[in-house]
């Protein structure tokens, strides 16, 4: 009895090798071009789950090919698309990093820093991730200052000094509730730097000089709050926060 369950797990053990073996000799018989021919072709089909697959093969077996550099593009494509952004990214750091050309790639590296900022956009609640964002974002246009992209990028980067303010103010607001004005100055002074950052005026703006206004008359400096009292007077003089800053005596 032991003989038989013995030779019945060998059995299963060279039967289980065997197709694995034929598996794996399927894909190595398959040239690098008709490897790559197929993950095209279910590409455009948009069969994603099989281009993957194709490409994914390719770059394993021929990884110095040709082709192997294109399937790294055409996988980051597949991975944008259905909004796998780490395996995109992962993929990108790998060609800028193993591929010279691709270093100073305006199109990969718009792809990267579009596709990082998606990849956290939910997760943007934490100023060091806003910050490496917006850093990333600003890298691209030093990299590339007279890039096609520069608009939708400039765009991106007021959207994220938005956030930035917004994060700063609700600390303020906190902190102000609590009648710690000394704290809540400091934030709203950082969140008044980010909002001239990138704009003129913003829908911010009006309201955090009046709330820097109140807390230095809160705290006792009244010339220095003067300041941006007179600021808000002459820049936003029909808003309720001019009326409002009036009323602070």
């Amino acid at each position: 009895m032991k003989k038989i369950i013995a030779l019945f797990f060998i059995f299963l053990f060279v039967g289980c090798n065997a197709n694995t073996s034929k598996k794996e000799k399927n894909y190595i018989e398959k040239s690098e071009s008709e490897l790559y021919r197929i993950g095209l072709e279910q590409y455009n089909r948009k069969n994603y789950k099989h281009a993957i697959k194709e490409f994914t093969s390719l770059r394993s077996i021929y990884s110095h090919s040709e082709f192997a550099e294109k399937s790294i593009l055409y996988l980051i494509d597949i991975y944008i698309k259905e909004k796998k952004y780490n395996d995109a990214l992962i993929l990108m750091e790998e060609l800028i990093s193993e591929y010279p050309g691709y270093t100073y790639n305006e199109e990969l590296n718009y792809d990267y820093a579009m596709t990082f900022y998606k990849s956290v956009e939910k997760q943007l609640r934490d100023n060091d991730l806003i910050m490496k964002v917006r850093n990333i974002l600003r890298g691209f246009l030093q990299n590339f200052p007279n890039s096609k992209y520069r608009t939708e990028i400039e765009k991106e980067i007021i959207n994220i000094n938005s956030r930035l303010v917004y994060r700063e103010m609700e600390v303020g607001y906190f902190y102000e509730i609590q009648r710690n004005y000394t704290s809540a100055l400091k934030r709203y002074l950082i969140a008044y730097k980010y909002d001239i950052e990138n704009y003129k005026n913003s829908i911010y703006t009006a309201e955090l000089l009046y709330r820097i206004y109140y807390c230095y008359f809160m705290i006792g400096l009244k010339i220095e709050g003067g300041k941006y009292y007179n600021k808000l007077r002459v820049e936003f003089p029909n808003t309720s926060w001019n009326s409002l800053s009036k009323l602070v005596k």
